[in-house]
C-alpha cells in the first residue's frame, strides 16, 4: 500500500496507499474515481495512481520518494527546489 506521510516540515514520503471508499474526482485530471479504486492522497486532494506525479515534469513517484505540495500542485524535489513555480505560500508537502 502507498500513502503520503509527513516527515518534517517540508518533506513527505510515499509509503502507503488505500481504497478511495467513496466516488469522487481526481485532483489532477478531474475524472471520476470509483469507490473501489486505489488512490493517492495529499492533504484534501485525491488522485488516481497514474495521476500522482510531478505536475511539471511528470516524474512518477515510488515508495519512499519525497514530494512537495505547492499552489495545490504535486512537485518532485528538483522542481520544488528549482523554484519553477513563482509565488504562492503552500510550500509544505503532505
Amino acid at each position: 500500500m502507498l500513502r503520503a506521510q509527513i516527515k518534517g516540515p517540508r518533506v513527505a514520503l510515499l509509503s502507503l496507499c488505500r481504497l478511495f471508499g467513496v466516488t469522487g474526482n481526481c485532483a489532477a485530471c478531474s475524472k471520476l474515481i470509483p469507490a473501489f479504486e486505489m488512490v493517492m492522497r495529499a492533504r484534501d486532494n485525491v488522485y488516481h495512481l497514474d495521476c500522482f506525479a510531478c505536475q511539471l515534469c511528470r516524474q512518477r513517484f515510488c515508495v519512499g520518494d519525497k514530494f512537495f505540495l505547492k499552489n495545490n500542485m504535486i512537485l518532485c524535489q528538483l522542481d520544488y527546489e528549482g523554484g519553477h513555480l513563482n509565488g504562492g505560500s503552500d510550500t509544505q508537502p503532505q
